[in-house]
């Protein structure tokens, strides 16, 4: 029995076979092509000969008369088939040249089509190769995983070089050609050739940055295959210009029934706008990675959107733009990630579906690197980065499915390491602000379920809820309070818009039952905080006042918005029965007295909107098993809820204090104390301007002192507007005074 051969082995052999016969079969149609090329010309060139008079003796030229051309041997007029076409081409007619033009455009098209053909036969070589594994994760700790199957932009860019007229010396880009250009452009109806010399143009203008003296071998090839050189600012700025705004419209004349969500090469006329539009598709690309203005950025990005049909035909180029997109997607910018946006969904619309796919774990696996951590700064843009997932996942659910089915599995095996082994790696992991954004944004992604009835997504919504209490449970102590209300607010998002009930009262109270809220506050002169950017706190801070309150606040927040989404609920006053148990007991033995005031308001507040939904419940005629009138009921909105009534109040008060205390930063302060010392440096100024004006008699002396002491008075009572001014305002809240104690 032969020996089995390795599977690696075995795709390594018959990889080897096919690039031999692609290699031979390319010769046989490259010795075709150069047979039939030769052949044309030779017509041409004997048409020419017999149907030109005597032009007499050509000596001086160094060349042979025209009407001996059709003697000439084959290899004497190849050799001099440069200096002979450009002889000929002055008194050639326009049906003869058009002639030779499409001879030569279609030998570039056949092997650009043979390179695409040959490309496509490699990538699928590559997608056969099946992980070993079998485990589905995208690297050693899964959040993080490169992006090394993307292709570099010097392979995507083979064959994309317009074959122009070489010559010797150089074209300079100005303005004044670029000017040319533009008339050209809008004088004729298909302008291909000179959309050919503006794309030509502008590949060199976007890789000008480079230098001559890179080592960038696109920009090297384009060098020696391009004319066109920038000289100067005017011509760079013409040519782009041009490039981005009259590029596309001018592709589209070639091509009038190229609709938005249409791939280009799918319709009549691609051959002939096939090499422009790439070589236009990777200058674009390149035009990027060599720039950083955001508004120029923001421009292009624009440009691309209009550009997706041609950048779908190619699919390397749409990969390597969908990586560069994605970067300044997730670079912080607002603007850029706005603009990246338009340019990825209209990719996902137009591209085939298989490559939606790579579109949506490129997109994941960039969120997973980019939100590993949270300032004020960057809070907002991650927020953005989650709605424009979203956005983008709503538009191929069933692709969303088998993405959000690998990752939150993935989510659970780091969950798993972490309860199981219980190292310190593991744990560091799972705690993690980038564990937190996944969860959250997967809560996010979830909502889109509740568009239909039979959504794929729904029985995600259960092992996503399992990941985060268990990753809450993990280690349920004092340190990661702030963790805990973190992926508690991402579940109550995902239960008010997906009407599911999850388990959440016990998760919400329980840190009212551990020692930290029976004991009495320690003393500490730290300053009000907000816990909305934190995932643990310092073994100081914890047991602090400061510290009691804002876990307090958090507590409120979760648990009044969570009953307020079960407010309407017919089982409201059987819902709150076991909380009410777990809550009570503890509340005599906390030693903190406003924690004690506000537990009990939020009580009572519970009871009376039990008794209302009790009284609503008394006048129907349906019983628990009608599953339809119940929800029927829970659906009807009640504009004199109790708790809603007193959840909008609380909420709008710990809005304005938010923007007083909680996102404070150190630059805001010292900006405030800056004021402030120059309001007494004013008051002081005009003490002193007072002091001149006094008399040198004692009585004077003794008024200006008066005077003196009366305006220290007013500075230091102007200085303190600022706290009576918050004592009023907590006064004239009611009901909710504890709130702004």
């Amino acid at each position: 029995m032969p020996p089995k051969v390795k599977k690696s082995t075995k795709n390594f052999m018959q990889r080897q076979a096919k690039a031999v016969i692609s290699g031979r079969r390319r010769h046989k149609q490259n010795v075709s092509k150069a047979s039939k090329v030769k052949d044309t010309r030779r017509s041409l060139a004997k048409r020419r000969a017999t149907d030109r008079p005597d032009l007499g003796d050509s000596t001086e030229s160094g060349l042979a008369q025209p009407k001996a051309l059709g003697d000439m041997s084959l290899d004497d007029f190849l050799g001099n088939y440069e200096e002979l076409i450009d002889k000929e081409m002055e008194g050639m007619d326009s049906d003869e040249e058009t002639q030779l033009e499409l001879a030569e455009d279609q030998e570039q098209e056949e092997e650009d089509g043979e390179d695409d053909v040959d490309e496509e036969d490699e990538e699928d070589e590559e997608d056969e190769e099946v992980d070993e594994d079998g485990d589905g994760e995208e690297g050693e700790d899964g959040l993080d995983s490169d992006l090394d199957d993307e292709s570099d932009l010097e392979d995507a860019e083979e064959g994309t070089t317009l074959r122009l007229k070489s010559d010797s010396t150089s074209v300079p880009i100005t303005a004044a050609l670029v000017a040319s250009w533009q008339t050209q452009l809008d004088e004729q109806k298909k302008p291909l050739r000179v959309i050919r010399k503006i794309v030509a143009a502008f590949s060199i203008a976007s890789r000008h940055s480079l230098g001559d003296d890179s080592e960038d071998k696109e920009y090297q090839r384009l060098l020696r295959s391009v004319p066109y050189r920038v000289i100067d600012s005017a011509g760079y700025n013409a040519i782009v210009r041009m490039a981005l705004k009259q590029v596309i419209p001018a592709l589209k004349q070639l091509q009038p029934a190229l609709q938005p969500g249409r791939i280009a090469s799918n319709l009549g006329g691609w051959r002939s706008v096939k090499g422009a539009a790439k070589l236009y598709c990777t200058s674009l690309i390149a035009f990027l990675q060599n720039n950083t203005d955001p508004g120029l950025l923001a421009f292009t990005l624009n440009t691309l959107a209009s550009a997706v049909p041609y950048v779908a035909a190619f699919p390397k180029v749409s990969r390597f733009l969908v990586k560069e997109v994605v970067t300044l997607w997730c670079g912080g910018e607002t603007s850029l990630t706005v603009a990246s946006l338009l340019v990825l969904r209209r990719m996902s619309i137009t591209c085939p579906s298989g490559f939606t796919e790579t579109l949506f774990r490129v997109l994941y696996l960039a969120f997973a690197r980019h939100s590993r951590y949270m300032t004020l700064s960057s809070k907002d843009h991650v927020e953005l980065m989650k709605a424009t997932v979203k956005d983008l996942f709503a538009l191929d659910i069933p692709t969303t499915y088998q993405l959000a089915f690998v990752y939150i599995r993935q989510l659970a095996v780091h969950l798993r390491n972490a309860v199981t082994l219980r190292k310190k790696e593991a744990i560091a992991q799972v705690y993690s602000w980038q564990f937190i954004n996944c969860i959250s944004l997967w809560c996010h992604v979830l909502t889109l379920s509740s568009a239909a009835v039979d959504s794929p997504l729904k029985p995600l919504i259960y092992p996503l809820t399992q990941v985060a209490l268990g990753t809450i449970n993990l280690i349920p102590t004092a340190k990661y309070y702030p963790l805990r209300y973190q992926l508690i607010r991402s579940l109550l998002h995902l239960a008010k818009y997906t009407n599911t009930f999850m388990p959440l009262s016990s998760v919400i109270f329980h840190p009212l039952t551990t020692p930290e809220f029976k004991k009495a506050p320690k003393k500490s002169t730290a300053k009000p905080v907000s816990l909305e950017l934190l995932v643990k706190a310092s073994n100081a801070f914890i047991g602090t006042k400061p510290f009691q309150d804002a876990i307090m606040i958090d507590i409120m927040s979760t648990g009044l918005e969570w009953f307020t989404q079960l407010s309407n609920t017919v089982a409201f006053p059987e819902l709150i029965v076991p909380v009410k148990a777990m809550i009570r007991p503890h509340v005599k033995k906390c030693k903190n007295p406003e924690i004690q005031r506000q537990i009990k308001t939020m009580l009572d507040k519970l009871d009376a909107q039990a008794e209302f939904i009790s009284q609503q419940r008394s006048t129907v005629e349906f019983g628990p098993t009608d599953s339809t009138r119940v929800a029927q009921f829970a659906a009807t909105e009640r504009k004199k809820s109790p708790l809603a009534k007193f959840y909008a109040e609380w909420s709008s008060v710990q809005d304005k204090k938010a923007k007083l205390i909680s996102f404070s930063t150190p630059s805001q302060r010292d900006q405030d104390r800056v004021d402030e010392s120059a309001e007494v440096g004013r008051m002081v100024a005009e003490i002193q301007g007072s002091k001149k004006a006094k008399t040198q008699d004692g009585s004077a002396r003794e008024g200006g002192s008066k005077k003196k002491k009366k305006a220290k008075r007013m500075a230091a009572a102007s200085l303190g507007q600022f706290g009576d001014e918050g004592e009023d305002e907590g006064a004239a809240a009611g009901d909710l005074s504890w709130m702004n104690e």
